[in-house]
């Protein structure tokens, strides 16, 4: 389901005022379907209990569980329920939630499981819609993590916001523990090398002006 766009009084092809409130009511009735837990055909099972769903719904918002659906050998599929217990359960209520409303809500201190959670199930402007909020909350003691899960789940536009926040920020981005884990980490050095490919954190950021001797 994709985001609205904003109107452009220059593009003929823009939806007008009543398609987008029409659009509107589309979304407001899929969330009302959702909170009404009515003719729901699937169930998403958590650590926190059962959400109920709609098996065209999460089929339209999520390759994932499109071709799982398309599938009669899954398991899931022929006894109508899925578990999913490697998210904070908070996580995938509102990953669903989101799945029907096209809405983000309170989860600024979950956003980064999220965008995890958005990968795994293919629903790109969740994913999308994460990285902005991550990009957004992004301080010296977090953007070592943000690079190494947005590399890990090919969120591009999060990995090159924290890449540029490193370089401009290194010295206090160096004292932090979890840069000197990574800087340790084996398993990351190929990601430091590309961090570093055209930056070195032991050059001056600025170049000195010519001397005037």
């Amino acid at each position: 389901m994709a985001a609205l766009e904003p109107i452009s009084s220059d593009d003929s092809n823009s939806p007008t005022c009543a398609e987008r409130v029409s659009k509107l009511e589309v979304l407001e009735n899929f969330k009302n379907l959702f909170n009404s837990g009515q003719i729901t055909d699937f169930e998403i099972r958590t650590s926190n209990g059962t959400i109920r769903t709609h098996r065209a719904i999460l089929a339209a918002q999520s390759p994932f569980f499109a071709a799982m659906f398309s599938n009669e050998n899954y398991v899931e599929v022929n006894q109508n329920f899925i578990t999913i217990d490697n998210y904070n359960p908070n996580v995938t209520e509102a990953m669903i939630s989101y799945m029907y409303s096209a809405k983000l809500s309170g989860i600024s201190e979950f956003a980064l499981e999220l965008m995890k959670a958005a990968n795994q199930f293919q629903i790109g402007a969740l994913k999308s819609a994460c990285e902005k909020r991550c990009i957004k909350a992004m301080n010296y003691n977090n953007v070592t993590e943000f690079l190494i899960q947005a590399d890990t789940h090919k969120a591009e536009r999060l990995k090159q916001a924290s890449m540029k926040f490193i370089k401009e920020h290194y010295d206090e981005v160096a004292q932090t523990e979890d840069w000197e884990n990574f800087k340790g980490d084996n398993t990351k050095h190929g990601l430091y090398a590309e961090l570093t490919d055209t930056w070195s954190p032991t050059k001056k950021r600025f170049r000195a002006g010519p001397s005037n001797e």
